[in-house]
């Protein structure tokens, strides 16, 4: 058995079978109508605002908050921190008077300078 493996098949004895390619259809035209529908919800949902989720550590755990959506649509203010790569997101506010404490109590213990922007 050993020596029919090590001397391989006669040229005479294999079989011939053609390769038969297969024809896989394209995505394009299955991608093409979701692609469009994608693009008009995105247009119909308007303009799109960054809120970063809001992430606690409690008892070495992770807690994810969710914010409902009558507090994303009453949010009038967002804090930005400026940085060299890149800004960053802190959140949202309701009133100008929050952010503005915000504002000055990263001021006064990081020496950090946040930008207010409205909403």
């Amino acid at each position: 058995m050993a020596r029919a493996f090590r001397s391989g098949v006669d040229a005479k004895r294999k079989m011939n079978m053609p390769l038969k390619a297969r024809r896989w259809p394209t995505v394009e035209p299955v991608l093409r109508p979701l692609k469009r529908r994608a693009q008009r919800t995105r247009a119909a949902m308007g303009h799109h605002d960054e809120i970063p989720a809001l992430i606690r550590i409690e008892h070495d755990r992770w807690v994810f908050e969710r914010i409902e959506a009558s507090v994303l649509e009453t949010a009038s203010h967002r804090l930005v921190l400026t940085k060299e790569s890149g800004d960053q997101v802190l959140g949202v506010t309701l009133t100008l008077d929050t952010a503005l404490n915000v504002a000055q109590k990263m001021a006064e213990t990081d020496d950090r300078v946040v930008l207010i922007q409205p909403i």
